[in-house]
């Protein structure tokens, strides 16, 4: 059992490093459209840098799930069993901050005066995206939806699984027809999202079980080049009006790196100078702190970065921004956590 416990634990850290690269995306995203700087400025290469360096945060967690939830140490008697459990952990989240958001948007349009489109807002929700980050759980949703039989690949399916299975498909499939049919917003179901990154999701289980050890100096090598190449990348994007964005989590760039980030940190887990406890414990708030923070994003954002002219030293000032909003969400995570009926949302 410790043997087990041991060979998983590097996939805390992994939750914690995903958030957090998540949370940088996210700030900087909103420093480089509030500055609007221009290309060949000082600031826009912080903001490219740094973006570049933490677009892999969702493979990432899409990763981490992949090798909880394939894993053989996991075990499930059925299907039901595991939509059951997953339901409960997903569900219910999902539910919550949908109409958390909801009311974060509709105070924002009365805030700033905006219409509140009930049509336009029904639609977003059915394309899983109520609030801009709100998407991955919605695309989540449809990778649980089909891993009791990913994990079943290599095996014989019962015949109540496999009904179940073209079940869902032809729902799918039904809905696929109807939305193109009816759709007059250009946009698709949020179950549509999830099937490209099946990849990731096989990919962070291949690299849970593998042996081989890759020597660090060479992944960091590895790295920094393909962090280089997405923000040389991304700039000529900008600069030439390239359809195809570097940043994009599928882009060429972008899935040698969430690969080599993985692999990383499984390699350099053990000389993290925080104790193995302390990190551990932040790991169970790292869903809350992803679900939390765009409303800390658009504090900090409303009050004008908290004074500091972003202009200057915009390196030092995202790092910083960017560090407490991280250690802010982490905590309030914590504090729902304590909550009864708060508890389940995070």
């Amino acid at each position: 059992m410790q043997k087990k416990n041991k060979k998983l634990f590097w996939l805390n850290d992994s939750r914690l490093f995903a958030a957090t690269a998540i949370i940088f995306v996210h700030f900087v995203q909103n420093v480089q459209s509030t500055l609007n700087v221009s290309l060949d400025t000082v600031q826009w290469w912080t903001t490219n840098l740094y973006l570049s360096s933490t677009m892999w945060g969702v493979p990432l967690f899409v990763m981490i799930s992949g090798s909880l939830l394939l894993s053989p140490e996991k075990q499930y008697h059925s299907a039901q069993e595991f939509y059951r459990k997953r339901l409960n952990r997903l569900g219910i989240p999902i539910l919550f901050w949908t109409l958390f958001y909801l009311g974060v948007t509709y105070a924002k349009s009365k805030i700033l005066h905006a219409p509140f489109d009930v049509e336009t807002i029904g639609w977003e929700i059915l394309g899983g995206r109520p609030y801009n980050h709100m998407w991955y759980l919605y695309m989540v949703f449809g990778l649980y939806l089909f891993t009791p039989y990913f994990r079943k690949i290599s095996m014989h399916s019962s015949l109540s699984d496999i009904r179940l299975l073209v079940v869902f498909l032809f729902i799918i499939s039904f809905l696929a027809v109807l939305t193109n049919e009816v759709n007059l917003h250009n946009s698709t179901l949020f179950i549509f999202m999830f099937p490209v990154y099946v990849s990731y999701f096989f990919a962070g289980y291949l690299i849970t079980q593998m042996d081989t050890h890759i020597p660090i100096k060479y992944l960091l090598s590895i790295i920094v080049l393909f962090i280089v190449l997405t923000a040389v990348g991304e700039y000529m994007h900008e600069k030439y009006q390239w359809r195809i964005s570097f940043y994009h989590n599928f882009s060429v760039t972008m899935i040698p790196l969430s690969l080599s980030i993985m692999l990383l940190i499984k390699e350099i887990h053990n000389k993290i100078f925080l104790s193995e406890k302390i990190r551990q414990s932040l790991a169970q708030f790292t869903l809350g702190a992803y679900l939390i923070h765009p409303v800390l994003v658009g504090i900090v954002v409303h009050a004008h970065y908290l004074g500091l002219n972003m202009q200057n030293y915009t390196f030092i000032k995202i790092l910083i921004l960017t560090s407490m909003i991280v250690i802010i969400s982490l905590s309030i995570a914590y504090i729902f956590s304590k909550i009864p009926y708060l508890r389940r949302v995070v």
